[in-house]
């Protein structure tokens, strides 16, 4: 009897752990990009936050860039300073002030990180 519950007690406690972890990775859809035509995908599971000095809020994350034709997909690694507007630089070297208009992607990358953490 005992031996039964001990298997019953580490499944139970096996399906809690693997459900939290598949619930905790997504990717979150921040829109197409105009450059390239590509559907744009917030990788939930790469954001990382940390602070660096007093006023500025650092967030890294990594872009899923999916292209519809054949699938083919590319990753951008991007780093957000949120001092007083979000400024973001990317693997590519391409950088600036996330705008609503300018740099839509961007934009939505930052504000759904902000919702995640």
């Amino acid at each position: 009897m005992l031996k039964k519950f001990f298997v019953v007690t580490l499944l139970a406690v096996a399906i809690i752990f693997v459900g939290n972890n598949s619930a905790s990775a997504k990717d979150v859809y921040v829109g197409t990009s105009n450059t390239t035509g590509r559907d744009c995908y917030l990788m939930t599971e790469t954001i990382h936050d940390y602070f660096k000095g007093a006023h500025a809020h650092y967030i890294d994350a990594t872009l899923k860039m999916i292209r519809r034709s054949d699938g083919n997909v590319q990753y951008l690694d991007y780093s957000f300073v949120d001092s007083p507007h979000p400024y973001f630089r990317n693997s590519q070297g391409f950088e600036g002030t996330a705008d609503k208009y300018k740099t839509p992607i961007e934009w939505n990358m930052f504000w759904e990180m902000q919702n995640y953490l």
